[in-house]
């Protein structure tokens, strides 16, 4: 797996438990794989394929012990989602599929396959953009962070169109807050632990943002980005 270190440089925090223990060993895959990537002045992010010899797929991991979207030091600490953002053009300069096409989503703690906390980089479906704008053009979809858990919007997945899921959508210009503190301020959830977070963009500039779970009935929510995000 190659890494490629990013340009913002500062002293990283260790998180507490439950985040992780930064000498966690062997069996937390990613961890140990951004520790040997990692010089003594420190990175706050490093760039990962998510697939092997992919450029349609990349990651985005921290370069501190992060277990996953439940830590809470994440809500207040340095942004991860601007740092994902950043990356897109330079990693997809020269692949195949335009930074335009490009997404970004992180699983909940039930969903992931590494307890790393990792955004995942990647070409959305072209479905869920197109029913994004679809509802957009109805004014159901609000820039207004107070009315997230209320603004429902139900998308297929990539895998069967007419697999409904239901999705809290909310669209904003730029993104200039902390997306973990928001969806922990605004949606209230029970548990991050349970939650889902997909940043899709809008055709005019600007971006969704999507957040979900399993507590979303009648269609049912979803755990996992991977419904939305096309890695191959």
């Amino acid at each position: 797996m190659s890494l490629d270190q990013r340009e913002e440089q500062a002293t990283t925090t260790v998180p507490a438990p439950p985040c992780g223990d930064p000498n966690d060993g062997d069996e937390y895959f990613l961890w140990t794989e951004v520790k040997k990537f990692v010089p003594c002045d420190g990175h706050r992010s490093v760039v990962a394929h998510g697939s092997a010899g992919s450029s349609k797929h990349y990651l985005l991991v921290p370069t501190a012990r992060v277990r996953g979207i439940e830590c809470e030091c994440i809500q207040g600490g340095w942004d991860y989602w601007q740092d994902a953002i950043g990356v897109i053009p330079e990693a997809f300069k020269d692949s195949p599929v335009s930074p335009i096409q490009v997404g970004l989503g992180i699983n909940s703690a039930y969903a992931r396959k590494q307890e790393q906390l990792h955004i995942h980089i990647a070409p959305f479906w072209q479905g869920a953009q197109d029913k994004l704008e679809m509802e957009k053009s109805k004014g159901i979809i609000t820039d207004v962070w107070a009315k997230w858990p209320v603004s429902i919007v139900q998308i297929g997945t990539k895998e069967n169109p007419n697999d409904l899921r239901q999705y809290r959508v909310i669209r904003t210009g730029q993104i200039t807050s902390n997306l973990f503190a928001a969806l922990k301020s605004y949606v209230q959830p029970t548990s991050m632990a349970d939650e889902t977070m997909i940043l899709i963009p809008q055709k005019s500039g600007g971006w969704y943002v999507l957040n979900s779970d399993e507590r979303l009935k009648s269609p049912a929510g979803s755990s996992t980005c991977d419904h939305l995000l096309v890695y191959s």
